[in-house]
């Protein structure tokens, strides 16, 4: 089944904004987030991307309603579990109650089927809560179903 048109360009917006963030452009990741967030805005992945711009800078309160705002959208996907995951770990550099939702979320990517280890290893949003004990056992407990 080829993809349709809005699925092309979600991918392509999905492709910028990784581009942008990349290369440190945090303003232009969120503006290419915001426009993917307005086009589609029933699409949790699409709203989760924003998240992850807006934890990244520092705007916590705006991430976590989006963030919020994905999750109400769909529960089980695992991609957008773990990139739930990635906001609240980012968010928890300046909140560290934000943690705990953080290590739920990231296992509940797991156990919906997100077991890509090296997203684990070196995703940036998640340096906060690398060095964690919590964050060796869950990467070792994804090792092991992978393994």
């Amino acid at each position: 089944m080829r993809p349709t048109w809005a699925e092309i360009s979600l991918t392509a917006l999905r492709h910028r904004i990784s581009l942008m963030a990349n290369l440190r452009d945090d303003e232009g990741a969120l503006r290419a987030a915001n426009q993917a967030a307005e086009l589609y805005p029933e699409s949790a992945f699409a709203r989760v991307l924003k998240a992850r711009c807006l934890a990244r800078l520092g705007r916590r309160d705006e991430a976590v309603k989006e963030a919020e705002a994905c999750l109400k959208l769909t529960s089980n996907d695992p991609g957008v579990l773990f990139e739930a995951g990635c906001v609240y770990a980012r968010t928890s550099q300046t909140h560290p109650e934000d943690r705990k939702l953080a290590f739920d979320l990231l296992k509940k990517a797991t156990r919906a089927g997100y077991v890509k280890v090296r997203s684990y290893e070196v995703d940036q949003d998640l340096t906060p809560i690398r060095s964690l004990p919590e964050f060796d056992a869950l990467l070792r407990a994804i090792k092991e179903l992978v393994l």
